[in-house]
């Protein structure tokens, strides 16, 4: 009779000591914006919205050299990016780092660098320019969708 006790009793602490230890450990995921994760976004989008607008073979082919060229633009703005800060730190690693100097080099570089903004809205426009008539009221009633879906959060 004792050693059903001891059993049940031990089974009881095991499963609240597996409890404690489970709840102890909370992995908490790393919320950095990667270029690899951005551009497999950027091209599953593209990609479904061409397969669901059934692009003939010379449009697909067109649009591959499309997706080639943001492809492109994409890792070479990801890459000056990232190289900013490495930038930054040869600055202020000087014997004497000057910060209004780095600052304005920081300012006339923002005002120099084209916005990317731009050049991506001219592929959207190239790849509509790329598709027939069905296709591109099909393209504009999901762009509309897209663009009133701001509108459901808020």
């Amino acid at each position: 009779m004792k050693w059903k006790r001891y059993l049940l009793m031990t089974a009881g602490l095991l499963v609240i000591c597996g409890f404690i230890v489970s709840c102890g450990y909370v992995h908490r995921p790393h919320h950095r914006v990667r270029g690899k994760h951005i551009t497999s976004i950027v091209f599953l989008r593209m990609d479904n919205e061409a397969t669901r607008l059934g692009l003939t073979e010379t449009q697909q082919g067109r649009y591959t050299e499309l997706k080639n060229q943001v492809k492109e633009e994409i890792e070479h703005d990801i890459r000056g990016l990232s190289n900013r800060p490495d930038e930054i730190l040869m600055m202020l690693e000087t014997e004497d780092p000057d910060l209004e100097e780095i600052a304005d080099d920081l300012k006339y570089r923002m005002k120099t660098m084209e916005d990317p903004r731009g050049k991506y809205l001219d592929y959207l426009v190239e790849f509509y320019n790329i598709l027939d008539e069905r296709q591109k009221r099909l393209f504009m009633d999901d762009l509309k969708k897209e663009l009133e879906r701001r509108h459901r959060w808020s």
